[in-house]
């Protein structure tokens, strides 16, 4: 905004990310308050398709984008799962940037479990979490990101966090074997209306 009254001939760039910025904020609060979208009955209706669509809608929003690798079981194309989807493409969003932020290449992994559930995998190949961030993960305005001027609110995953145990999921955040952070997301499908 101050960029905007300083150089009036550049405002109108200026607002628009600062009105996606503004519309991010609010569905962050949302999803911390516990209303909008997060207290009707929506679904995801093909979770395969729309992580594909979530993630190439991420890689062309960002000029700087992480290499990253997909793997989305075609089995998910067939479920869907419980809650709003804007809201779960915002946390995909979410995962995506915390990945980005802790170091490339990113492979996200998505599959189906047995007895009804799906996992979705963000793994990134930075220098992984540490015991205290592992712990704390989730926990309302802690972050990890302090250093480098990469400072978070610690929002994120607490969102994501909530969203998922809304509808009977779960979100871990760990430490690969060789390294890096992974966060996974556990849902509950349900069959995918459209299907056959």
């Amino acid at each position: 905004a101050g960029e905007a009254l300083e150089e009036p001939e550049e405002a109108t760039p200026v607002l628009r990310t600062l009105r996606g910025q503004v519309q991010r904020c609010r569905e962050i609060l949302d999803r911390v308050r516990g209303t909008t979208a997060m207290t009707v009955s929506l679904e995801v209706e093909s979770l395969g398709g729309a992580l594909q669509r979530w993630v190439s809608d991420w890689k062309a929003a960002g000029l700087d984008r992480a290499e990253l690798e997909l793997d989305v079981s075609r089995e998910l194309d067939g479920v869907g799962i419980h809650g709003d989807p804007d809201t779960w493409r915002g946390i995909c969003w979410s995962l995506l940037d915390n990945a980005h932020r802790a170091g490339s290449p990113i492979h996200v992994r998505a599959a189906q479990l047995p007895e009804g559930w799906a996992e979705i995998e963000f793994a990134d190949s930075g220098p992984g979490p540490s015991p205290e961030t592992i712990a704390r993960a989730g926990q309302p305005f802690y972050s990890a990101w302090e250093d480098g001027g990469r400072e978070g609110r610690g929002l994120g995953l607490f969102g994501a966090r909530s969203f998922a145990r809304r509808w009977g999921g779960e979100l871990k955040v760990l430490r690969g074997s060789a390294g890096g952070g992974r966060v996974t997301l556990r849902l509950a499908t349900i069959p995918h209306v459209g299907r056959p």
